[in-house]
């Protein structure tokens, strides 16, 4: 399975994603949401920080659902985790993520938050408890936004960490998932 992960971080107010796929090496081409067997492009999305501000967390549960959610699809694990501290008057479930991460899945296991272990957000109790969760629960790859740039890192535990650019960085990233690994790749648009 191979996708494309773009993050388009507070651009006219919102953030989004497009999927692409390239079938034996071709041409990148957008999956159409007809073509989603569950979900599709406006069936989820990932909580920001902007999100939480007034009523857009009520307005974001109303859309999409649960602020943390977790799905399979192509053989891999997707948990997408709230971990949005500093705009948000909504704790942080770190239990729900461990919990998550404790259930025996047999493929990758893909994380998706908005904010990176970087952040001043995240900055020591927050950090802290992420790193011991993923210390004990390792995932293959986490992905996340919030930067507005293209940054790369490793969490303890191994799990190696993303940041997807803004689009109008002329940019995206390209994830790869295969059965043992996964890999991803920072592709610039001409």
């Amino acid at each position: 399975m191979t996708f494309t992960h773009r993050y388009s971080i507070e651009g006219e107010l919102w953030d989004g994603a497009a999927l692409m796929v390239s079938v034996n090496g071709g041409a990148f081409q957008q999956v159409p949401n007809s073509e989603f067997a569950l979900n599709g492009y406006t069936g989820f999305g990932l909580i920001g920080n902007h999100d939480h501000l007034g009523s857009g967390r009520i307005i974001y549960q109303e859309m999409f659902g649960e602020r943390n959610f977790s799905f399979m699809a192509g053989g891999a694990r997707f948990i997408c985790f709230d971990n949005v501290e500093f705009e948000s008057d909504a704790p942080v479930r770190y239990d729900w993520l461990s919990a998550q991460l404790e259930q025996p899945f047999d493929g990758p296991t893909l994380l998706f938050m908005h904010i990176h272990p970087t952040d001043v957000q995240l900055a020591g109790a927050p950090l802290a408890q992420l790193q011991a969760i993923l210390l004990a629960h390792p995932a293959e790859a986490a992905f996340m936004g919030h930067l507005h740039g293209y940054a790369v890192s490793e969490l303890p535990g191994g799990t190696p960490w993303a940041t997807a650019p803004w689009v109008r960085a002329d940019a995206y990233l390209e994830v790869e998932v295969r059965p043992d690994t996964v890999f991803h790749q920072l592709v610039h648009v001409p």
